[in-house]
């Protein structure tokens, strides 16, 4: 009967102790004076951010939202973000960037040659249920089975 309780206190105990609700990762974009931020929400939803300096992302406006579970590929120039339609686009914000969502055929054909984005375009790609990101080809946050908890 003691470890009953016992048993019971210690799974109450865990069950109290908070969960982050997000995790995060914001990183600078190469030859470029634009910063992003990937955040993963508990609850399947994922945003990236976008500012010209990493201390506004708190009041950026410039912001796409979806679910997570899919591969996210996005193409940034200086202004102008360009998002793969392969991912349904629950929610968006723009001011001071232009955010277009572009077939899977007008992201390959345009932007990328040979299998490789074409320069001067920074490519960014994003598996949303590990949270891995890649910009350019090098791995920003390594993701994890745990999805980025």
């Amino acid at each position: 009967m003691k470890a009953f309780f016992y048993i019971l206190t210690m799974v109450l105990f865990f069950s109290c102790i908070e969960t982050p609700k997000e995790s995060s990762c914001i990183f600078k974009l190469p030859q470029k004076a634009v910063y992003a931020k990937a955040i993963k929400y508990r609850g399947g939803k994922f945003r990236m951010l976008f500012a010209f300096d990493s201390l506004s992302f708190d009041t950026s406006k410039d912001y796409f939202e979806f679910m997570t579970g899919g591969y996210l590929q996005v193409i940034v120039d200086t202004v102008n973000i360009y998002i793969n339609s392969q991912i349904t686009i629950l929610e968006m914000g723009k001011k001071e960037f232009t955010i277009d969502i572009v077939s899977d055929s007008i992201f390959s054909n345009t932007y990328f040659q040979e299998n490789k984005w074409k320069i001067p375009y920074t490519f960014i790609s994003i598996d949303t249920k590990l949270f891995d990101v890649i910009v350019n080809g090098e791995t920003v946050k390594a993701g994890d089975i745990y999805g980025g908890w």
